[in-house]
C-alpha cells in the first residue's frame, strides 16, 4: 500500500512539473495487452498478458542545454502491470495468476526499476551513469525482427536476453557518430565491501549503423558472487538446461563471458538481420567429473517485410551447449504488426519451440519466460493485442 501511495505522489508531482516545463521535460509511457495462449508440458494457459510486445512502462525525461554545446539529460522509468494481476514475471506465469499475486511492477524489479539515468552529452560523447539497459540487449532490440516482443521474441532462446537486460551502480560512454561507427563502454560497480573486482561488470561495442547497413560486435563479462553453502545450478540458473546443483562449500565468485556478432541489411523488399552469440557461464565454479561449465552457441535468422499496411515478421532461431548433449533447442516464428495511428498498433504472433531431452523452454513475451523440466517437450504461443505510446 505504501509502495502505491509513493508511487503515486511521485508520478503525480512530475505530471506538475512537465506540465510546467513542456520543453525540458517530458512525460511518456506505453500500455500494452493481448490475449496470450500457451502451450508448455502438456498443458495449456489462456492469459491476458501485459506488456506482450512492449513492456508496460511510465516515465519522465528531460534536457537542460547548459550552454557551449553541453547539455544533462535524466531519464526515471517505472513498470506497471496493465492487466491489472499485480503478476510477477517467470515461472509464476505457467503456475496461474493466482499464484502470483503480490508487490510487483512487471518489469525492471521495483518503482523506478526500469531506469534511472543521469548524464552529460556532447560533441565528443555521451556519459552517464544509474541503472540502464546493457549493450547486448540494446543489440538484440535492433536484430531481433520482434524487437525482444511477442511470443516470438528471440530471449525465448537467447538467455543473456534475459540474464543481461540493465545493470545498476553502471556507468556508460558512448562516442560521436564518425560517420556511422560509433563505439561504447559500459561499466558496473561490484559494491563488494574488501574487492574491487567482485561483482562487477563491463562491456565493449563497436557498431557501424547506415540507411541499409548493420553491423557490429559486442564482448561482456560479468563476475558473479556466491557466499558458503549455497546450492546452485549454473545449467538451470543460467544456461537454462538441465544439470546438477552443487554445494559451494567456501565463499567465492565466477565469470560469465558473452560475445555477440550481428549483422543486417535492408533490401527494400525485405530487412534481413542475423545474430551469432557464444555464451559461457559458470567459470569458475567447482564442477564434479564428466560435467563441464555451459557453453552455448546461439544464432538468429531475421526478416521484416514491409507491407503496404503494416509488416511481416519471422524468425528462426537456434540454441546448443557445445559441453553438454541433448541441449539443441529451436525457435521458429511468425507475426505481424498493423498500424492504427502513429501511437498505436495492433499485433499478432505465433511460435513454436522444439526443446532437445536436455531442454525444456517455454514460450514467453517481452515480460516473462521460463523452463520446465519435461525434456524433449515442445511450447508454443499464440497473441493478439494492442499496444499504445503516450
Amino acid at each position: 500500500m505504501k509502495q502505491c501511495i509513493m508511487a503515486a505522489v511521485f508520478i503525480g508531482a512530475f505530471c506538475q512539473i512537465a506540465h510546467a516545463n513542456k520543453e525540458g521535460v517530458q512525460l511518456y509511457g506505453v500500455i500494452d495487452m493481448g490475449i496470450e495462449r500457451l502451450t508448455y508440458d502438456n498443458t495449456t494457459l489462456n492469459r491476458l498478458g501485459s506488456g506482450v510486445q512492449s513492456t508496460d512502462r511510465i516515465g519522465v525525461r528531460g534536457t537542460e542545454d547548459l550552454g557551449g554545446g553541453l547539455h544533462t539529460f535524466f531519464d526515471v522509468e517505472t513498470g506497471f502491470c496493465g492487466n491489472g494481476s499485480n503478476s510477477a514475471p517467470g515461472s509464476l506465469v505457467y503456475k496461474g495468476e493466482g499464484s502470483a499475486v503480490g508487490p510487483s511492477f512487471c518489469s525492471g524489479g521495483g518503482f523506478m526499476g526500469r531506469l534511472s539515468v543521469l548524464g552529460l552529452k556532447s560533441r565528443y560523447g555521451t556519459l552517464k551513469a544509474g541503472r540502464f539497459y546493457s549493450l547486448n540487449y540494446d543489440n538484440l532490440v535492433k536484430i531481433d525482427p520482434f524487437m525482444t516482443g511477442m511470443t516470438g521474441a528471440v530471449k525465448n532462446i537467447d538467455p543473456a536476453g534475459y540474464n543481461y537486460v540493465r545493470f545498476s551502480q553502471a556507468m556508460g560512454y558512448r562516442t560521436p557518430d564518425f560517420g556511422g561507427l560509433t563505439g561504447a563502454l559500459l561499466y558496473a560497480f561490484g559494491g563488494i565491501p574488501g574487492s574491487f573486482s567482485e561483482g562487477q561488470s563491463y562491456e565493449l561495442n563497436l557498431d557501424y549503423t547506415s540507411p541499409t547497413w548493420i553491423a557490429g560486435f559486442d564482448y561482456l563479462k560479468s563476475n558473479q558472487v556466491y557466499n558458503a553453502g549455497t546450492k546452485y545450478s549454473p545449467y538451470v540458473a543460467l544456461a537454462w538446461e538441465f544439470g546438477p546443483a552443487t554445494t559451494l562449500t567456501q565463499q567465492g565468485s565466477f565469470d560469465n563471458k558473452v560475445m555477440q556478432l550481428y549483422g543486417g541489411y535492408d533490401f527494400s523488399v525485405a530487412r534481413i538481420t542475423a545474430l551469432y552469440t557464444d555464451e559461457k557461464y559458470g567459470e569458475g565454479l567447482p564442477y564434479a567429473a564428466g560435467q563441464f561449465a555451459p557453453h552455448l552457441k546461439i544464432w538468429m535468422l531475421g526478416a521484416t517485410v514491409p507491407l503496404p499496411r503494416g509488416k511481416l515478421l519471422a524468425s528462426i532461431t537456434r540454441r546448443k551447449d557445445v559441453n553438454k548433449s541433448g541441449t539443441t533447442a529451436t525457435q521458429m516464428a511468425i507475426g505481424y504488426v498493423y498500424p492504427l495511428s502513429r501511437q498505436t498498433n495492433v499485433y499478432a504472433s505465433y511460435s513454436h519451440i522444439d526443446n532437445g531431452s536436455a531442454t525444456d523452454l517455454y514460450v514467453g513475451d517481452n515480460g516473462f519466460t521460463a523452463q520446465g523440466t519435461l525434456g524433449g517437450a515442445s511450447a508454443t504461443g499464440l497473441t493478439v493485442g494492442l499496444r499504445h505510446f503516450f
